[in-house]
């Protein structure tokens, strides 16, 4: 039965040609470093899998794979629901962002990597970009992301929701669960104030989230008597209405 080799064995084997493809991919950056043209969405992966490969933790092949793949099915099932367009917000992923080059990546994955992604699947993508307000807290960083992107928004709940239609802006509720606004809870929202400046989006993140609580929504506004032109109308026509503002968007 074969000897495992030990650490010190396994460097003497491969140490130097390790060495050897590490200064040729410090090369590499360096040449994407120096050419002009625009950001890449394969560069914020390439990023995310340079961060597995230092974080030191076990598995480091699997986990760099993992960052350069696409395991998903969401745009898959979003098709197959009757889905006409994915909008897609900027939120908190979980953790603090560090700094603002974090967002940057983020954000091209968004306006990039994120539409070409969907579509594969004959599936229009439309994003905004924003900061957490959890992340604004530390406000340094706060004008260094805000300088990035031209605004600034979230979601709203039974607190929130009245001083902002107040004002005049439109009032996004993300659905969750078991946080945030649910479908039951968002439909007394529109009950209490109106469907008029109201939309929705369903969550696919980092906390328990579903996908299609859009749908569900429908359901439930359904199962409490509101007529299909009532369901239309805050599903489909107000995130029209909208997203129609933005000349870029068109569907």
């Amino acid at each position: 039965m074969r000897k495992p080799l030990t650490r010190s064995e396994i460097l003497d084997l491969y140490y130097v040609e390790a060495r050897h493809k590490m200064i040729d991919l410090g090369a590499f950056l360096d040449r994407v470093a120096r050419a002009t043209g625009e950001d890449d969405f394969r560069m914020a992966a390439f990023h995310c899998a340079l961060a597995e490969l230092c974080s030191r933790e076990p598995q480091a092949a699997k986990r760099i794979l993992l960052a350069f793949s696409d395991p998903t099915d969401d745009y898959i099932s979003m098709v197959a629901s009757g889905c006409a367009a994915v909008c897609e917000p900027a939120f908190w992923a979980g953790f603090d962002r560090g700094s603002a080059d974090s967002f940057h990546d983020y954000f091209l994955q968004l306006t990039d990597y994120e539409p070409k992604r969907a579509a594969k699947f004959g599936l229009p993508h439309f994003c905004w970009l924003c900061i957490n307000p959890k992340e604004s807290e530390d406000v340094g960083l706060a004008k260094e992301v805000l300088a990035l992107i031209p605004e600034f928004i979230d979601h709203v709940e039974e607190h929130t929701v009245e001083m902002v239609l107040d004002a005049g802006f439109w009032a996004g509720m993300t659905l969750y669960p078991g946080s945030k606004c649910s479908p039951v809870r968002a439909i007394d929202i529109v009950e209490t104030y109106g469907a008029e400046r109201l939309w929705m989006n369903s969550a696919c993140d980092w906390g328990v989230s579903i996908p299609l609580s859009i749908p569900y929504t429908a359901m439930e506004m359904r199962r409490r008597g509101h007529s299909a032109d009532a369901v239309d109308a805050l599903i489909y026509q107000n995130p029209l209405e909208f997203l129609s503002q933005c000349p870029k968007f068109m569907l």
